[in-house]
């Protein structure tokens, strides 16, 4: 359970950040990506290393106080915080043990790195292995760079370090900040991770179940943020639209929900892996329903990106796809509620 000042210090400090830093840039984050000067800035924070251990460079922080830099960087931009989250919770496990010097320069943001990890059996990548070298083409990498790929073949995941170069970049319909890239891979400077960390890829998505909630409650408080003061100023008929019923109670409703969800966080033990999953479906419907109020009555002005309120209509959407094994979410919570496999006919 999360209790004490730590936390609330933790989450002022995050917000003061997220007002000065992210807020001035996030507008350029939507359209052209995380830029270096922001990785630094991430990085001298500590917000890359935050769940790395202190032997890398990292903060080393629990799983409650690196909950509410997920939080609180998603309710203003949720690529930003979903590049703490792929750095913190598939590189730095993945790493932490095999290539602690990378690790370091990785989280002080010397470094990038991108990832492809896909169900084979959906994947429209064509690659394979022979001996010590893999080769084909990847597509959907996420944070596209040059160097040091996280791929998967199967339940493998290697790192392949060097022999890729990006054949393509494009503006994913969500999280637009990491970007997105085809890669062509032709290389022998690789590691086998799941050899060395016992760590598969089925394992992967189903192991960010927390930090996943954390963003999309993160993103549900950013849009209800931005239509709380909306309400208050927009006027129709020279009433501020806080005043008419509808708006008021289906807002007081939405707040009411997020409110609880962020309690439920609060309490909720990140290593059950039952109630996390749970919290993580709910979280993730009511992040849509967030969304779509906070452009309904945004209006029309809630489609333009200057409003700041489309990108958590599209991220709340893309959240599930992306990071998240939606029908499988939904079959593992039938086979924990009923005992046994369940729900697949």
């Amino acid at each position: 359970m999360s209790s004490g000042s730590e936390e609330d210090l933790l989450s002022s400090a995050v917000e003061e950040f997220s007002v000065r830093s992210i807020d001035p840039v996030v507008l350029n984050i939507e359209r052209s990506g995380i830029d270096e000067n922001m990785i630094k800035m991430l990085a001298a924070q500590g917000f890359l290393g935050a769940m790395a251990p202190a032997e890398t460079g990292g903060a080393g922080l629990d799983k409650f106080g690196y909950s509410r830099i997920l939080l609180g960087t998603a309710s203003h931009s949720p690529s930003v915080s979903a590049l703490i989250m792929l750095t913190n919770s598939i590189f730095t496990p993945l790493m932490q043990n095999v290539d602690s010097d990378l690790l370091k320069r990785v989280v002080s943001g010397e470094e990038r790195f991108c990832v492809a990890i896909s169900n084979d059996k959906l994947s429209r990548n064509s690659i394979s292995l022979e001996g010590n070298r893999i080769s084909g083409n990847v597509m959907g990498v996420i944070n596209p760079s040059e160097k040091n790929l996280i791929v998967n073949i199967g339940e493998d995941i290697f790192l392949v370090r060097s022999g890729f170069t990006i054949t393509e970049k494009s503006k994913p319909l969500s999280f637009r900040g990491l970007g997105s890239g085809t890669v062509s891979l032709d290389s022998s400077d690789i590691v086998n991770l799941t050899e060395k960390t016992g760590i598969k890829s089925s394992e992967i998505l189903d192991s960010l179940d927390y930090e996943v909630s954390c963003i999309a409650i993160g993103m549900s408080k950013g849009a209800m943020d931005k239509v709380l003061d909306y309400v208050k100023v927009r006027k129709t008929f020279d009433k501020p639209l806080k005043d008419y019923s509808p708006v008021a109670n289906t807002l007081s409703r939405l707040l009411s929900e997020e409110m609880l969800l962020i309690d439920e966080l609060d309490n909720v033990d990140p290593e059950d892996k039952r109630k996390t999953l749970m919290l993580k479906l709910r979280s993730e419907e009511f992040s849509k329903e967030a969304a779509k109020y906070s452009i309904q009555f945004h209006g029309g002005y809630g489609f333009f990106e200057d409003f700041g309120v489309e990108k958590f209509y599209r991220d709340a959407f893309g959240l599930p796809i992306m990071f998240s094994n939606y029908e499988g979410d939904k079959l593992r919570l039938s086979s924990m509620i009923f005992g046994d496999k369940s729900g697949y006919i």
